[in-house]
């Protein structure tokens, strides 16, 4: 067989995951309010229903901080980070068949090389769901 060609096993296996992704992301999104982290759920849920954002920072900072949280060198982490922009970008063009990401698909889209805080981040979602669905979030 040609290393290029795809074995019929693997593509059932895709379509399985892909199916069995949608319908593990639409059970939990209607057992209760949700946090999705990567996957392209806001691809799988309805546009209405979500509040969806995307973080992002330079490449150089995604190497640190990686480094620091795998305590691993630089370099291993800009291999790691290399890695995870390669399988990340296969995963959309194979699963949502797109070639990248648009930033038009968020309703939030924030840039982590200027607001480093995580707990600043956090209230600005949190500020950001509660004017999209006109709800408190700390009361939910």
């Amino acid at each position: 067989m040609n290393c290029s060609q795809r074995s019929p096993l693997k593509k059932i296996f895709k379509n399985d995951y892909i199916r069995q992704l949608a319908k593990t992301v639409n059970a939990l999104a209607h057992s209760e309010p949700t946090i999705f982290v990567g996957r392209g759920t806001h691809l799988i849920l309805p546009r209405h229903a979500i509040l969806s954002v995307q973080l992002m920072c330079k490449r150089k900072r995604r190497i640190e901080n990686l480094s620091n949280m795998l305590s691993i060198t630089k370099a291993e982490a800009a291999a790691k980070v290399k890695t995870i922009d390669k399988e990340h970008h296969v995963f959309f063009k194979e699963v949502y068949l797109r070639q990248k990401i648009s930033p038009y698909e968020f309703d939030l889209f924030i840039n982590m090389d200027h607001i480093p805080s995580g707990p600043q981040v956090a209230r600005i979602i949190a500020s950001a769901f509660e004017q999209k669905f006109q709800m408190n979030f700390k009361t939910r």
